[in-house]
């Protein structure tokens, strides 16, 4: 089953403490941007490949990111055909994403 997310557990905790979080995983964009000056590339030289579409790709997608949906965690082949914006591919697993880039032969 589902893992409850760390978003039900700072709801936990903030009603705890009283102390608001400062959110910054994903979707946020601050994830991306911190990661992305950390390994000083910019967002359209970019590939974020996730399998869930509410944190992994939406949050990638606002920044220019190349996205890619993939089917081995949450969101299902369905859910990312009717995302909006979707991910530009979506694939069944990781060697089919290294077949999507060097073609079906590599």
């Amino acid at each position: 089953g589902q893992i409850p997310g760390t978003g039900s557990i700072l709801k936990l905790l903030e009603a705890a403490s009283g102390v608001t979080p400062s959110i910054v995983g994903k979707p946020n964009a601050a994830m991306f941007e911190i990661a992305l000056h950390r390994l000083g590339v910019s967002p359209h030289a970019t590939l974020m490949v996730g399998d869930r579409y509410e944190t992994d790709i939406a949050g990638a997608i606002p920044l220019g990111l190349q996205t890619v949906g993939v089917l081995t965690g949450i969101s299902t082949a369905a859910e990312f055909a009717a995302a909006s914006p979707p991910p530009a591919a979506v694939v069944d697993d990781l060697p089919a994403l290294h077949g999507l880039f060097l073609g079906s032969d590599a």
